[in-house]
């Protein structure tokens, strides 16, 4: 009888479990749907924007163009017209890039880098933008950081952090800082804005996960996502330090390579 009595409970036990995993899988099945749900809302709202602002820019060149050249207009419809469609691109290769993520074909090609020249280029190309935010903006430089990384894709992190500053920072400075100690180099990007709520700062790196309301902000929400695994592929990482109302600060710890400065140099 006890063996029975204990055979019982255990099937029971199982039983139970097996419940338990269910409805955890259900649960997650279901949570996974609505997240693609509102990813592909978002996505088709992000990609909809360019799309009919370069329409409205290309039917306003055309009228402009009919009723004779207006070389001033005409220069301004193309110039809005690029930046669309840059945007546009932008958002095909972030899409592109978390595509190879999750096939495990993110390629790194790494050759000696200058930090702060590389964050010089990306403040430099984002010069409009920075301007047109408000936000005053400081890089901050003891020495020179040399580390043996990928360009392209480091440009993709600094881009990602300053535009999130740049987004969120509500016409506060924004500060850059460059260091190193060690064999590690550190960059920090701080804005002074809207800060990020504690209970969904660990979840922020995810794919499609957001801080604020897609209603208020624009963005796939895929941005910190790639930059983390970005900083990761390089045998980096990257923190968040954040408080509501106070601002947010994105700090990247990547490694560096002995060879690199005599790399450089030669």
């Amino acid at each position: 009888s006890f063996r029975d009595i204990t055979a019982r409970v255990r099937a029971e036990e199982q039983r139970d479990q097996l419940l338990l995993d269910e409805r955890r899988a259900r649960t997650a099945a279901e949570e996974a749907v609505h997240l693609r749900d509102d990813f592909l809302s978002i996505a088709s709202h992000e990609l909809r924007t360019p799309l009919t602002s370069l329409q409205l820019a290309i039917q306003s060149l055309g009228q402009r163009l009919a009723r004779g050249m207006d070389v001033e207009r005409v220069r301004s419809a193309v110039a809005l017209s690029g930046r669309q469609v840059k945007r546009l691109g932008d958002l095909v290769d972030m899409l592109l890039d978390v595509s190879r993520i999750q096939a495990g074909r993110l390629e790194l090609h790494t050759t000696p880098v200058e930090l702060r020249a590389l964050v010089d280029e990306v403040v430099a190309h984002l010069g409009d933008q920075i301007a047109q935010s408000g936000c005053a903006l400081a890089v901050r430089a003891e020495q020179a950081v040399i580390g043996r990384w990928d360009p392209h894709r480091l440009e993709q992190v600094v881009t990602n952090l300053l535009t999130n500053a740049i987004k969120f920072g509500e016409r506060q400075p924004i500060d850059i800082a460059i260091t190193r100690e060690d064999r590690v180099a550190r960059l920090s990007v701080t804005d002074r804005g809207i800060g990020i709520p504690a209970e969904v700062q660990a979840q922020l790196f995810e794919r499609f996960r957001r801080g604020v309301s897609s209603k208020h902000y624009g963005g796939l929400g895929l941005g910190l996502y790639i930059t983390r695994t970005i900083v990761e592929a390089h045998g980096g990482r990257i923190r968040l330090s954040s408080e509501v109302g106070r601002g947010s600060t994105f700090c990247v710890e990547l490694p560096l390579s002995t060879e690199c400065p005599g790399d450089l140099s030669s």
